[in-house]
């Protein structure tokens, strides 16, 4: 397990099927296939490993959201 995935099964972050959907859509349009047929190439372990980049993500945006430092753009300095 990594540390994202600690973070997120500590913080009950999950991957809901409406983000699956939003993503089967996304990558439906990406490479102009029906989403039903994106579904089927992604029924068995392709799929478990989408899943587990949309985790990844939705853990790391989630971390970037509790981050307390702002860095300037002037200054390009860490506050």
């Amino acid at each position: 397990m990594t540390v994202l995935h600690a973070v997120a099964k500590a913080e009950g972050i999950k991957v809901s099927p409406e983000e699956m959907d939003k993503e089967l859509k996304r990558l439906s349009a990406l490479y102009l296939m029906p989403a039903d047929q994106i579904r089927k190439l992604l029924a068995g372990s392709e799929g478990r490993k989408l899943k587990q980049d949309i985790l990844i993500n939705k853990t790391m945006r989630y971390l970037m959201d509790q981050n307390e430092f702002a860095v300037s753009a002037e200054a390009g300095a860490v506050k």
